[in-house]
């Protein structure tokens, strides 16, 4: 019996070493837990984001007479300016568009953002004065009718997808005013005639805007925002002319009072915006190795689209060129001719990357498509007129790289051509001197700004950029036609200098 229990409990105790072995032996083939990843961090606000917007706008115009021109006698200046001094607005609607970059630091968030609207903004006024002999009526209507902005943008989370920022940066935008001045009878002095001028004008101006706003993020790279926008618009300047032809010659120029019109917007909106490979949509993914740094060397070809603005400013030099002529208006007086329009072209450049500095050779053609105009505030007819043309610019580029994300400034030479000149069409009676002067050429000068660029994906970037450029002075000659006493020359000195904001396109091959 004994015997018997004892191989009993031997056999217990094998059975028990070869089960744990065995247990030991699968626990080797077994594969050992992986530890679970840590989630990649993210910058929700961090990216890309195109949208629409849709709200209201309060227009604000407030005309000014400049100067009385040829208005008859006992209108004097006073007596105008009552015509012009109420401002008037009116409520419209605006809806656009918007593309921007935000960049987010802990809970700060700072970006730059551009957008394009239509507006259905209108002003029309109508008013009286009358003295003891007439009684004047004048009409202005005003409208804007498109509005561009570029704006950096400064913003704190009040929670991580809660947003509130502020912002400001340029305007600009296509205002189109016009105006009538009608006298009503009796006519002083006697045969003049009832008095009726018309003018009118419509261009693009540049502005400065500033605002605030808050934008939820609501899942899948969707966010909402509301916003409040204050634009303040350069005036819009033109003459009034003399439509009644019998007053010509009885005291009354063909060219009559000088307007100024003042635009501001106060606008509110709502915002639907979609931040393109938002990274809050990826917080259930698990990173196992870093991501690879995006890298600029390398060469591209794009393009350009954006609006410029700036100054073509003629002066009449210290000494006439033609001592028997004179002066034509004042020695060194200034007739600065605001310009302002879209600009267009194509680019090539080459980059080099080391480390996080990016440097690189960049240039470009294009076309300036902006106009300006502007009168004498001395003598009353005399006009400047600039166009812009052509553009070559060839620049270095020095930038920092954060990833796909370059930051960088930018300068060098800039060749135009601007067709700049001064006239003075409109002869009156026929001792009055008419003169036309020679167009500006081809001008060469610098340029300097700086942008930001996104790299997209294959080797595809986009970017915003500012540019400052000043083009010098050239003179130009001008002679008078019917001066008394014979032909005379006068001369004077032709400066184009501006700024530009664009976006652009690029697509690195290699």
């Amino acid at each position: 019996m004994k015997t018997a229990f004892l191989a009993t409990t031997v056999l217990t105790v094998v059975g028990v070493i070869v089960s744990a072995m065995q247990t030991a032996e699968a626990a080797k083939a077994k594969p050992r837990p992986q530890p679970r990843p840590v989630a990649a961090a993210v910058d929700p606000w961090t990216g890309w984001y195109a949208g629409l917007s849709l709200g209201g706008a309060v227009e604000r115009t407030c005309p000014q007479q400049n100067s009385a021109g040829g208005i008859p006698i006992a209108f004097n200046d006073n007596f105008l300016a009552s015509l012009y001094t109420p401002c008037k607005s009116e409520a419209g609607v605006i809806g656009g568009a918007q593309v921007g970059y935000n960049k987010q630091f802990g809970n700060w968030v700072v970006g730059l953002e551009a957008d394009f609207s239509g507006l259905s903004t209108r002003t029309s006024r109508s008013v009286t004065a009358s003295t003891a002999t007439r009684t004047v009526t004048e009409n202005v209507n005003a409208n804007t009718d498109m509005l561009a902005t570029f704006r950096p943008k400064v913003g704190v989370l009040i929670n991580p997808m809660t947003l509130v920022y502020v912002t400001g940066g340029m305007a600009m935008a296509d205002v189109r005013t016009d105006s009538s001045t009608t006298q009503a009878a009796p006519p002083i002095p006697p045969g003049l005639g009832t008095f009726q001028a018309f003018g009118s004008n419509s261009k693009f101006v540049p502005g400065w805007t500033v605002g605030a706003g808050a934008e939820w993020k609501m899942g899948g790279g969707w966010s909402v925002k509301a916003e409040y926008l204050y634009v303040n618009l350069d005036p819009v300047q033109y003459y009034q002319t003399n439509r009644n032809q019998a007053n010509v010659g009885l005291g009354v120029d063909n060219i009559v009072p000088n307007i100024s019109v003042s635009t501001q917007l106060h606008i509110a909106r709502l915002g639907l915006n979609y931040q393109f490979g938002d990274p809050s949509a990826n917080r259930s993914l698990y990173a196992s190795a870093g991501p690879v740094a995006y890298n600029w060397s390398g060469a591209y070809l794009g393009g350009t689209v954006g609006g410029d603005w700036g100054h073509s400013k003629s002066t009449e030099p210290s000494a006439p060129i033609d001592p028997a002529g004179g002066f034509w208006e004042a020695a060194n007086h200034v007739i600065d001719s605001k310009t302002n329009g879209l600009i267009s072209g194509a680019e090539a450049g080459y980059n080099w990357q080391s480390g996080a500095i990016v440097y690189g050779l960049e240039g470009d053609l294009g076309y300036m498509n902006f106009k300006g105009q502007q009168a004498s505030d001395i003598f009353s007819g005399t006009t400047e007129t600039a166009t812009g043309g052509y553009y070559g610019m060839v620049r270095g580029r020095l930038g920092y790289s954060m990833d796909r994300v370059l930051v960088y400034g930018t300068g060098g030479l800039m060749v135009a051509d601007v067709n700049a000149h001064v006239d003075y069409p409109t002869v009156i009676t026929p001792g009055d001197m008419t003169i036309t002067s020679t167009r500006t050429t081809t001008q060469a000068g610098w340029t300097a700004g700086g942008g930001l660029e996104y790299a997209l994906f294959d080797g595809f970037s986009v970017k915003g950029e500012y540019l400052h450029f000043d083009l010098g002075s050239q003179r130009v000659i001008a002679t008078s036609i019917n001066g008394i006493g014979g032909p005379f020359n006068f001369a004077f000195d032709i400066k184009n200098s501006g700024d530009i904001v664009r976006f652009g396109f690029n697509k690195k091959f290699f």
